[in-house]
């Protein structure tokens, strides 16, 4: 009896044996069960939240799209006149934020615009982005503004000793940078992507005197005084025979020279008999002046002249009209008392090229000046230019450094004068009639 109980113990103890065994695999299947579950619905969630942010980032591309398209319905800021792109938050329900930025290649004429989404769970980033390039079909015209300022470059402006801009509106508008130093002066708003005042320079709202017309050149900053110009024989209004193409560069403030009035060949209205005829401007015949008057003749009433070489201006020279320079050189100024009086509606010089000074160069301008760049020789000393009328400076790089210029500059904002039909600033129309997407990616 006693040997049949204990191989009955024997029996029941390998049974719970294998019942325990039996429990702990069926755990261990229903562990990993549980953990395939977790790890299938994890990965499910994760691909929900990355398809949830690819659509965000589609979505943020749309809005993005829209705003490039229409800018002016953006309430934002708009440093560069179009859609720059912002960010936008997804709030607590889903948290994380979707960004937007827009790039301009002004060479191209391509935005590139693109769309980040951030979803946060758990602690962790699931990213989504969408880029696109895109081309604009602009809604003309593009802007060209009348100079309300006595200068506008399409570079940085250094103001210093010696050097005096000034106007009732305005008196520097550049996309560069305005520096102001010792014994320089701005008198008017200036408005430049960043203004730097030091060592004495002067910056003031008010005009200390009015501008009106050169009469003079001397060493004074006050010979912007009220007086007669010459007037011409000959009354009318003059306009280019063919109009200039729109800037198509919107990344400039002052046009392209092909984007300007080509006056070679314009069209006079006589004033007294309402005739309109069309006249060629004179091409100068020769690269030095010296004591001479240039003007308007009858078969020439505007006073146009122009050329395509070098041209220097000795001293003793009075140009009652508009000097056109086509190719990018000088006009040097190098001897005293020389004048550019416009006549009415029209600009004074118009040049491909810059408007350099030597040794003791004079120039007084009662008109609009249009060039690439202001300079002058190294080591000059005793320069003097003034201008009634306003000056568009089109060079990109370096405009304008009066710091290089020993002497004075005086530049003053006349409204009559700068008013001249097809110069001035651009003003971009950024509203685009269409979009055309030349590349989509995502990742």
């Amino acid at each position: 009896m006693i040997t049949r109980g204990r191989k009955f113990c024997s029996r029941r103890g390998a049974a719970m044996l294998l019942v325990t065994i039996a429990l702990a695999m069926a755990s261990i299947m229903a562990a990993a069960l549980l953990s395939s579950s977790a790890l299938r619905a994890q990965t499910a969630a994760t691909a929900s939240d990355g398809v949830t942010a690819a659509y965000l980032a589609e979505s943020a591309m749309n809005i993005a799209m829209f705003y490039v398209q229409q800018p002016d319905q953006y309430a934002g800021s708009k440093p560069n006149g179009y859609y720059p792109g912002h960010t936008i938050s997804l709030g607590t329900g889903a948290p994380g934020t979707v960004q937007t930025t827009v790039s301009y290649d002004s060479v191209k004429k391509l935005y590139t615009v693109q769309a980040e989404a951030t979803l946060i769970r758990g602690g962790q980033a699931i990213k989504r982005r969408a880029t696109a390039v895109v081309e604009g079909q602009p809604v003309p015209p593009t802007l060209i503004q009348t100079p309300r300022d006595a200068l506008i470059s399409n570079s940085d402006v250094v103001v210093t000793s010696g050097a005096r801009i000034r106007g009732a509106n305005g008196s520097v508008r550049t996309r560069g940078r305005v520096t102001i130093s010792s014994g320089g002066a701005v008198e008017g708003a200036v408005t430049a992507n960043e203004l730097v005042v030091s060592g004495g320079g002067v910056v003031s709202d008010s005009l200390s005197t009015s501008v009106t017309t050169v009469t003079k050149l001397s060493s004074s900053q006050d010979n912007l005084v009220t007086n007669s110009v010459t007037s011409s024989p000959y009354v009318g209004t003059a306009a280019p025979a063919v109009a200039p193409p729109a800037p198509t560069d919107l990344s400039r403030l002052v046009p392209a020279f092909s984007n300007m009035p080509d006056y070679r060949t314009y069209k006079w209205t006589d004033s007294a008999t309402g005739i309109t005829t069309t006249y060629v401007a004179k091409k100068l015949t020769k690269n030095n002046f010296k004591n001479e008057v240039l003007g308007p003749t009858s078969d020439n009433p505007a006073g146009i002249f122009w050329t395509d070489a070098a041209t220097e201006l000795h001293g003793g020279v009075t140009v009652n009209g508009t000097i056109i320079v086509t190719a990018d050189v000088a006009v040097t100024v190098s001897g005293g008392n020389n004048f550019i009086n416009a006549q009415a509606g029209l600009p004074g010089l118009v040049s491909a090229g810059a408007l350099t000074f030597k040794d003791s160069g004079e120039l007084g301008v009662n008109g609009l000046v249009y060039a690439q760049r202001l300079n002058s020789l190294s080591n000059v000393k005793n320069v003097i230019l003034k201008v009634a009328g306003a000056v568009l400076l089109a060079d990109t790089t370096n405009a304008l450094a009066t710091d290089q210029i020993a002497g004075l500059i005086a530049i003053g904002h006349e409204s009559t004068r700068a008013s001249v039909p097809g110069f001035g600033y651009v003003v971009p129309n950024w509203q685009n009639q269409s979009l055309r997407i030349v590349s989509w990616t995502e990742k």
